[in-house]
């Protein structure tokens, strides 16, 4: 339609009267060429969004979620623009869309190169097959660690001859993201130094790493990077919550539980009005989160190319990994959409970001609470909504 206006406007031009000198005809002809065809490019956009508006309104406004409370914002980048918003300021539970807050906060805080390391100090170092006095256990609330790393290093002391220490076994920091006090590491890796054959003179406690130690032995985790794409891929709930338990050992407050999170946001210039954090797997009930507060996390790590690169490989793609692997396959929304899953009774979501042509694509976030329909139509719904939101950027 817009090209007909165009050709017909432009005609018009060359019919206006010759009376005019004929240069200055010109430049106006010219003008006027110029600004038809810019008014004609930007008529299909305004076009596109209405149609994308009235389709999203459609799909969320579904008879079979009658009852439900829909959250939904939706941006396009680089712009930052709002092309549709329902309820977006309204705090939802978002179900393992909470991941989301989680792993970006890692690598706000982190960065995707971060390993976590668990070292074995001594002092003096090693003399033949004793270490003469204590071991100092390092940790680092490794989330990937699990309690085979106690058996894992006393075998490496094993390996290196070791077969008795003169002092204590002592820990500074905790091993494991899931202890919360030093002296449970110590205790573990006492046991385990004496199921490997080597025996300690001193009893297990926490303790402090001397200035001179000397460093016996370092287990260190796979980049942080690679740890969030365990998490957000699969939708790992065991691994999600053990990385926000490392966090919180060393960035948080005991008493403010998991608050330091929504500090750490709103430090970053985010509206963090109703958001609260129960847990980091999204499991709880008590989780809440708002479409605006999670677009406006998304845009924040899209603005920094790096970390965006990361994190979008962390997230399911439609139709092919993940826990949107059979989801959308074979549409518009195959490898285009990566976002995030997430499913409770009564609760399903979606958020991510659709990828366009030339730099360009949308944020989004669609958050549905306490639907009575199926889990199977709500999901339904939301790829509904993800597939108009991939047409209308291809």
């Amino acid at each position: 339609m817009y090209n007909i206006w165009l050709s017909r406007f432009t005609a018009a031009i060359v019919t206006i009267p010759m009376t005019i000198h004929r240069t200055t005809f010109r430049r106006w002809q010219l003008l006027l060429v110029l600004v038809a065809a810019t008014a004609a490019a930007c008529w299909p956009d305004v076009a596109s969004e209405k149609l994308l508006q009235q389709q999203l309104t459609t799909i969320l406004h579904d008879r079979r979620l009658q009852g439900a409370v829909v959250g939904v914002e939706v941006r396009r980048w680089p712009e930052g623009q709002v092309l549709y918003a329902l309820k977006p300021r309204r705090a939802l539970v978002p179900a393992s869309n909470m991941k989301l807050l989680v792993t970006a906060a890692a690598l706000e805080l982190l960065g995707a190169r971060y390993r976590y390391s668990t070292t074995i100090w001594a002092w003096p170092p090693p003399e033949g097959t004793e270490l003469p006095g204590d071991v100092i256990l390092e940790g680092s609330s490794d989330p990937t660690a699990t309690a085979a790393i106690y058996d894992e290093l006393a075998r490496r002391l094993r390996r290196m001859g070791i077969r008795r220490i003169g002092g204590r076994v002592l820990a500074c920091g905790c091993v494991l993201a899931t202890e919360s006090d030093p002296a449970v590491s110590a205790r573990a890796f006492h046991t385990a130094l004496g199921n490997a054959g080597i025996t300690a003179a001193g009893m297990p406690q926490a303790g402090r790493l001397p200035a001179l130690a000397f460093p016996v032995t370092t287990h260190k985790s796979r980049p942080l990077g690679d740890i969030i794409k365990r998490i957000n891929k699969p939708s790992n709930n065991r691994l999600a919550e053990a990385l926000l338990a490392s966090l919180a050992s060393r960035f948080g407050d005991r008493g403010e539980h998991y608050d330091f999170l929504v500090h750490i946001y709103q430090d970053l210039g985010l509206d963090c009005s109703g958001v609260h954090v129960a847990d980091g797997a999204g499991l709880s009930h008590d989780n809440l989160l708002t479409p605006h507060f999670i677009v406006s996390l998304l845009e924040h790590i899209r603005a920094q190319p790096d970390v965006f690169a990361v994190f979008l490989r962390s997230l399911p793609v439609a139709g092919t990994d993940g826990t949107l692997r059979d989801r959308l396959r074979g549409t518009a929304a195959q490898g285009r959409v990566h976002a995030k899953t997430g499913t409770l009774t009564g609760i399903s979501a979606l958020s991510g970001y659709v990828r366009g042509t030339e730099g360009r694509g949308l944020t989004f976030s669609i958050l549905i609470n306490n639907y009575s329909c199926s889990t199977q139509t709500a999901r339904h719904l939301l790829d509904r909504a993800a597939l108009a939101l991939a047409r209308f950027v291809d």
